[in-house]
């Protein structure tokens, strides 16, 4: 198992990636784009708490489409150090980091939505 070595992530030139595990990126990569998309159309509709939801599945869909292109530009163009496997482990941390907040914001939703049902209720009594 060559994966735990510290020598296969720290490597300064990493073999590239080949078969099985490129095709497997580009099937993340083409699925984070259709996310993206569909993600950002569902933004667009302006529901108050929902629409922020949607906003943040465009946003962490966008990144890692961008940060999957680079990842595979790079081994496709067999730049050394910016394709050591070293990056991999770093963006599922990232991820994992972002999808976190993004579940506790899914959690805390039906909570934001009677506050605002509330809000709404006590402005209509506000002159203004």
């Amino acid at each position: 198992m060559n994966f735990l070595k510290l020598n296969y992530w720290f490597n300064t030139r990493p073999e590239p990636f080949a078969g099985l595990t490129q095709i497997s990126l580009m099937i993340l990569l083409i699925i984070f784009i259709i996310m993206t998309i569909i993600s950002k159309i569902l933004a667009n509709k302006k529901k108050l708490v929902i629409h922020r939801f949607w906003q943040k599945l465009f946003n962490f869909c966008l990144f890692n489409s961008l940060v999957g292109l680079l990842l595979l530009f790079f081994n496709y163009e067999l730049i050394p150090i910016l394709m050591s496997k070293f990056w991999y482990p770093l963006w599922l941390i990232t991820d994992l980091i972002w999808l976190f907040f993004i579940i506790k914001f899914i959690i805390l939703m039906p909570k934001r939505k009677v506050e605002l049902e509330k809000q709404k209720e006590f402005s209509k009594y506000i002159p203004g």
